[in-house]
């Protein structure tokens, strides 16, 4: 090569090099619209803090890629917090992009019309965010869109009509909004689309279109929770690949097309809490790989197809409360995946068919509430993976089969209200697992077995209402775990054995109308005890001396010749006399220590010095104090009384000023914790000041003035609440108290949960208030060497809502908040405070809703006024459902409760999946 030659290339490759460097040194178009979407976050960090001008190409920026060419092709961000960002609308340079996932980002706004300008797009997820408004029609134009993921958000009105344009669509999921309307005609266009979930838009009404049938790719059918009425369209026997129909808790009517068997991939079909009528079509026995056939709660008549037995995948069949009739199909005894059985409330007779002990993997056979007649087959011993067997309410006779004895794994047995006979199988108690065992109103002879003693779990023992004789056996002292006692309407003589006391969890105990004789004293140290019926018997002596006793209602001793415990009247006399004149003396001392305050109040209004946070509603140099008077006290508490006070700027704020005895140092603790706690259902702190003149052992709190749950359930707007309301009220307190047990580091226990410390901002959002008691769980750890935090000191406004453990132990952990947010779900649905004085016989509110469904008296009877009106099936079981957590949460032993965890988890799962 010649020289000129070689400088020529030298040139030409300096030229080269400056000329890119130069170009590269600036972001490009598509960099720069990603940065302009970046600086309209509405968020104080840099949450991404790679996409900036120092790099050359946003190719390598998290979240982003690009194909060979440079140019983006995909943008995926899941769970970021943009605190109320929108989304973007500038992505018009982005000319190749496919993917575009901002899920779980905690965006807010509308879907931009620009949208429908991203013609590459191929995969859109913005799932779980705070949208709103409509679907924008433009998104429409994508036709080569494949997948729309628009689920958990808060989107309105329509599903977009000309929803059908988007002819590459396989998935759109549009579940958990406020959608309305129908569904588009034009869904049947999409000929692609394989999911189709609009679930949980209670709004979404109409019928469901048959054009439907036209998705012949459709795997997934996802409406459940709408108000989708009508029939389900023949048609549907045209999507031979679906393999779930999930179109439960909704309006449909009508009769389910015989064409459903056509569907021959299906696996899945929830068809349960319609109006749903007509027959069980028989062609469902053609649907080979069936595993779920969910069809509780319509107006299903006629017999169950004995074609059924050909669905050998079948795993769960659930067909209660229906009008079926006829016998249980013999053909069940060829399912032999099958584990759950259902078949309650129906009109079912006949027997139970022997063969369903083929069924190896049976968990749960419920046949209760039937007219089915015979005998209980002798071979249900097979069944060795019954858990759960419930037949009550028939016309069962004959003998309880020793069999049931090899179901080793047997937890709950329900053949009460039939006409049983013989005796109780002494070979049942070995079964370890037993947990619930009720017989009662049956025709059961002979005696109670001493073996009763080995089944150490059981917990629910109902013999009641039979014709048993004998003793009450000593070796009951073994069920350490027995709660429930129920032996009332029999022949039983002789006295309560002294070994029931160890019985440490009974709570209930009904020995009604037999013919027992001695005293009570075997039961006077049982602390769980909260009912107890002696009635009809021949006890004697002298009732025991104890709180329990002293309140028990004399219905529940008549027919004895039981007599009260002796007192000594002077002895009592003199103790009210001195009680009397030690109050008179105290509350002559606190008058004059008020008096003295209020003047020293009057006089040092300025030596408060002030910290805000919020000079929204006043500033630091407004003069609160002098309005902190007797007339404006809200309430009063352990730790200080709170008032209501006007601002100069017309604000109403709560002022809590703390007792002049509370320890400084327990006041900044407080101050502390309240500024690092950050939750949406905590209240907000918005300052604080100290007195200089008081040594800062006074101080104020200030917060946005808010009115209690108490004030709302028991004053003006008393019995007003819809279900919805109070359920969000309830939930929002449990994501507060898991955040303060599980999420705070170090954790944290309120310790003086009740319904005047939750508050209720617009649309009935709760917070969660007043910190006072509030205790830093550091010595709470897996350790055997730990130990509890101490008990606080209580004021009267917080009595019903305590721990019955803290009067003994005198100590608090995370179960003391949960045995009181119990007590706060039961005032919320009941609408009654827990020490309410229209409760019979001064009894606790816990103490009344534990003794009405002991009695197996309707649990709808206890709410409140309107909720009592609800007809909804949904709400009724959302209802039920919370109640049962609520029983939960109050149990009397502290290490059987939940914790706020699993308790929050139990109250999101009534919430369908759609």
């Amino acid at each position: 090569m010649s020289a000129n030659s070689k400088n020529l290339s030298l040139f030409l490759l300096l030229i080269n090099f400056l000329f890119f460097s130069c170009c590269n040194s600036l972001l490009d178009e598509q960099g720069q619209a990603l940065l302009a979407w970046k600086k309209s976050l509405n968020t104080n960090s840099d949450a991404l803090p790679s996409w900036n001008v120092s790099n050359k190409t946003p190719c390598n920026w998290f979240g982003v890629k690009c194909n060979l060419q440079g140019e983006v092709e995909e943008i995926s961000l899941k769970s970021l917090n943009l605190q109320g960002s929108s989304l973007p609308s500038n992505f018009q340079p982005l000319k190749s992009l496919k993917v575009l996932v901002l899920s779980s980002m905690n965006i807010t706004g509308r879907i931009p019309k620009e949208f429908g300008d991203y013609q590459e797009l191929v995969f859109i997820d913005l799932s779980e965010n705070s949208l709103f408004g409509e679907i924008p029609e433009e998104i429409c134009r994508l036709s080569k869109l494949q997948s729309l993921a628009l689920h958990a958000n808060s989107l309105e009105e329509n599903i977009p009509f000309d929803i059908g344009n988007l002819s590459s669509l396989v998935n759109l999921t549009l579940f958990d909004n406020k959608l309305s309307g129908e569904i588009p005609k034009s869904i049947g266009l999409l000929t692609k689309l394989q999911v189709f979930r609009a679930g949980g838009n209670k709004n979404l009404n109409g019928e469901l279109p048959s054009e439907i049938g036209n998705c012949t790719d459709l795997v997934v059918l996802g409406l459940a929770e709408t108000s989708i009425s009508g029939s389900i369209p023949s048609s549907i026997g045209m999507l031979k690949k679906l393999q779930t129909i999930a179109i439960y808790t909704t309006k449909l009517s009508g009769s389910i097309p015989e064409e459903i068997g056509n569907c021959s991939e299906l696996q899945n079909l929830y068809l349960y809490e319609n109006s749903i009528s007509g027959s069980i079509p028989r062609q469902i026995g053609e649907l080979g790989k069936l595993q779920s056939l969910l069809l509780w709660q319509n107006k299903i008549v006629g017999t169950i197809p004995e074609e059924l037995g050909r669905c050998k995948d079948l795993s769960v069949i659930d067909l209660s409360e229906n009008l079926l009739t006829g016998s249980i199909p013999i053909s069940f005894g060829k399912l032999s995946n099958l584990q759950a059985l259902q078949l309650s409330v129906n009109r079912l007779s006949g027997i139970i068919p022997p063969e369903i002990s083929n069924c190896a993997s049976l968990s749960q056979l419920e046949v209760d509430n039937n007219a089915i007649s015979g005998e209980i087959p002798s071979v249900i011993g097979k069944l060795r993976s019954l858990t759960l067997f419930f037949a009550w309410k028939n016309k069962l006779t004959g003998k309880i089969p020793n069999s049931l004895s090899e179901c080793e794994n047997l937890q709950a047995l329900d053949l009460s209200y039939n006409r049983l006979t013989g005796t109780i199988p002494k070979e049942l108690f070995v079964l370890k697992n037993l947990t619930q065992l009720m017989l009662l109103s049956n025709d059961l002879e002979g005696f109670i077995p001493p073996d009763i003693g080995n089944c150490t779990s059981l917990r629910r023992l109902r013999l009641n209402r039979n014709r048993l004789v004998g003793i009450i056996p000593s070796e009951i002292a073994n069920l350490k775990s027995l709660n429930f006692l129920d032996l009332n309407n029999n022949h039983l003589v002789g006295e309560i054995p002294s070994t029931i006391s160890r019985c440490r969890n009974l709570e209930f105990i009904d020995l009604s109308h037999n013919k027992l004789s001695g005293n009570l004293d075997a039961v006077s140290n049982l602390q769980s005890l909260v009912s107890l019926n002696v009635s009809f018997n021949k006890f004697s002596g002298e009732l025991p001396n104890t709180p329990f006793f002293r309140k028990l209602p004399l219905s529940d001793l008549t027919g004895n010749s039981i007599s009260k415990a002796k007192d000594d009247t002077k002895l009592a006399m003199m103790i009210i006399l001195f009680i009397l004149l030690s109050t008179s003396a105290v509350l002559a001392l606190f008058l004059i220590h008020v008096a003295i305050r209020a003047y020293i109040a009057n006089n040092i209004n300025n030596s408060w010095v002030m910290t805000l946070y919020n000079d929204h509603f006043f500033s630091a140099d407004d003069d609160v104090v002098k309005n902190l008077k007797p007339s404006n006290v809200i309430d009063t508490g352990s730790s200080g009384v709170s008032y209501k006070v006007k601002t100069p700027k017309g604000q109403i704020i709560a002022v809590k000023k703390t007792l002049p005895s509370t320890d400084s140092e327990a006041l900044m603790s407080e101050i502390d914790m309240l500024c690092s706690i950050k939750h949406k259902n905590i209240t907000r702190l918005l300052g604080w000041g100290l007195n200089l003149l008081n040594n800062k052992d006074m101080m104020l709190q200030f917060y946005e003035y808010l009115p209690s749950l108490s004030s709302v359930l028991h004053g003006s707007e008393k019995g007003k609440l819809e279900w919805d309301t109070r359920y969000e009220i309830i939930l929002g307190v449990a994501q507060a108290l898991t955040y303060l047990h599980h999420d705070c580091v170090p954790s944290m226990l309120h310790a003086d949960v009740k319904a005047t410390n939750v508050l209720l901002g617009p649309g009935y959002h709760p917070y969660l208030t007043c910190f006072g008691l509030v205790k830093i769980a550091s010595e709470k750890v897996d350790d055997a060497k730990s130990n509890p935090v101490q008990r606080p000191t209580y004021t009267s406004s917080s009595y019903g809502y305590i721990d019955p453990e803290l009067d003994s132990m005198q100590k608090i952990n995370e179960k003391t908040d949960v045995y009181s947010f119990g007590v706060v779900i039961l005032e919320v649905l009941t609408g009654k405070h827990p020490l309410d004085p229209s409760l019979p016989e001064g009894v606790h509110l816990v103490q009344w809703v534990k003794s009405h469904l002991a009695s197996k008296r309707d649990p709808f009877e206890i709410l409140d006024s309107n909720l009592r009106g609800s007809t909804k099936p949904t709400t009724m079981h959302e209802i039920l459902q919370t109640l049962a957590v609520s029983i939960l949460c109050v149990n009397t032993k502290a290490h059987e409760r939940p914790t706020m965890k699993d308790t929050l988890a139990m109250l999101n799962q009534f919430r369908y999946f759609v």
